[in-house]
């Protein structure tokens, strides 16, 4: 094994957290719009583009991402290239966003106490409650009321959903405009599990929603998962209400500090962020939670893999149509893209071969996975144990490629044997079969040249030879008599 896949491997054994490399997806963290600690209002691409603390982030089916601003009281819209443009200017701090079937962006407007609308030209209007009034009640969209809503999520039918944070309820703006709460008891905090008004949640921020129809709730206060079936029915999925920490586990073992954001990808996993732990995890659909990102405590805004970048306060989060997690990195003023990484697989192994000596042969290997990809030749000599990493020289070429070439073989080296290990930092290495190099040698005759048989007495003559491919023995100076026998595989003469 490389010394760095070593060291790599240690290190995620030593640190306990990106259990995803060795059992599961791995991303690699850059920051596409931008710059780290440099806060502003600047419309432009990458890393020259500038905002003031981004919290909320919803895509789009064009590969858009639609970002607010705590710092600047915007929507900004960054495209698949990194361009950076302001969709709109509102009165007040956006909380929460989502985009429907037809490209409107929802907007939970927390300051305002409404849920907005912008279409993609930009065009602002009231969903529902009344600019500036906070309340619980339902009805219609006029008459109902919000406090500080955080999050929304919309279904495939149109029908919205609300994190109403200040009441510590979940909400629902059907198709048609009528409010209703769907679980919570207004202004009542809590953390029980039950049926619809049973249920208790802590200002609860983050919610999506999955295909089943099934509601996942970041219940902020709580620092917990939750989970709303279609028929109401609270639980909790992942984290234990109202203990928070830092765990990986599966369900009530794992532990949370303060999730904000959800996001769900279409394998139906979930991700969040450890707000004030500055780590960005992540939620099987068996409520299995592994750390994808960051390093609990350790604040900072490197890009790299897994637990080599650094956040400070991931706040929202986003998934587009090809797995790319993004993350409103809010006090580091960008935002932050994981781009799924996918092991590398071997779909081509290297093949034996026989030569004679001095000639040259190669042996190679394809591989599949997100590159860079990185390839490593093996050898173990005839007659040992262990394989030993080949570097180029001497009769070796392309020992780091797709495709190691052996010059001049020797007889010294029949037997030999070849591997690759095949790698890109995804989960562990590949390695592939073993190709076993046979030097052809022409067969050498050791036995005695003659022998002596007696009459009237049965005897063998047997013939002897070395060489490689193992010989094959004949008689070529006529038919035998019929009183013998000769075995071509043995070189025996019986009679």
């Amino acid at each position: 094994m490389k010394i760095s896949t070593l060291r790599r491997l240690l290190t995620l054994a030593v640190l306990g957290l990106t259990t995803s490399t060795l059992f599961g997806q791995v991303f690699q963290f850059t920051t596409p719009a931008g710059s780290a600690g440099q806060p502003g209002y600047v419309d432009a691409t990458g890393a020259a583009a500038r905002f003031n603390r981004p919290t909320a982030l919803a895509t789009d089916a064009a590969g858009n991402v639609y970002v607010s601003e705590a710092g600047n009281a915007t929507i900004r819209r960054v495209t698949p290239a990194g361009v950076v443009t302001t969709l709109v200017a509102l009165p007040n701090v956006v909380a929460g966003l989502a985009v429907d079937s037809a490209g409107n962006v929802i907007v939970a407007d927390a300051f305002g106490h409404v849920i907005r609308k912008v279409t993609p030209a930009g065009v602002v209007s009231v969903i529902a409650g009344s600019p500036g009034i906070s309340g619980s009640a339902d009805g219609t969209p006029a008459a109902a009321r919000f406090s500080s809503p955080a999050g929304v999520t919309v279904d495939t039918s149109g029908n919205i959903y609300v994190a109403d944070t200040g009441n510590h309820t979940i909400r629902k703006i059907a198709v048609g405009g009528a409010v209703t709460t769907v679980a919570g008891l207004a202004g009542v905090t809590g953390s029980a599990n039950g049926s619809g008004a049973v249920a208790r949640f802590y200002s609860p921020e983050g919610l999506v929603i999955a295909p089943s129809g099934n509601l996942f709730v970041a219940d902020t206060g709580n620092s917990a998962i939750r989970r709303i079936s279609t028929s109401a029915e609270v639980t909790t999925f992942a984290g234990t209400t109202g203990y928070s920490g830092f765990s990986n586990g599966t369900g009530t073992a794992a532990r949370f500090y303060f999730p904000r954001g959800l996001a769900l990808d279409a394998a139906g996993n979930l991700y969040t962020g450890d707000y004030y732990y500055n780590t960005v995890r992540k939620i099987t659909p068996a409520a299995v939670v592994t750390t994808i990102g960051g390093s609990p405590n350790n604040s900072g805004s490197v890009d790299g893999l897994d637990g080599s970048a650094r956040f400070n306060y991931p706040t929202g989060f986003a998934v587009d149509s090809a797995g790319n997690l993004f993350i409103a990195d809010s006090q580091n003023h960008v935002l932050r893209r994981g781009t799924p990484i996918i092991a590398v697989a071997i779909s081509s192994q290297p093949g034996s071969v026989g030569l004679v000596a001095g000639q040259t042969t190669t042996f190679s290997v394809a591989a599949t996975g997100t590159a860079p990809i990185t390839y490593q030749w093996q050898r173990r000599a005839a007659e040992t144990t262990d394989f030993v990493q080949l570097n180029d020289g001497g009769a070796y070429s392309g020992a780091t490629t797709a495709a190691l070439t052996v010059t001049g073989v020797a007889a010294s080296m029949h037997g030999d044997q070849f591997r690759c290990l095949v790698d890109n930092a995804a989960a562990a290495p590949a390695l592939s079969g073993v190709a076993t190099l046979s030097i052809n040698a022409a067969p050498v005759i050791t036995s005695a040249a003659t022998a002596n048989f007696y009459a009237g007495l049965g005897g063998n003559f047997t013939v002897t030879a070395t060489g490689f491919p193992a010989p094959v023995f004949s008689v070529t100076t006529g038919a035998l008599p019929t009183w013998a026998a000769f075995n071509p595989t043995t070189g025996v003469l019986t009679g």
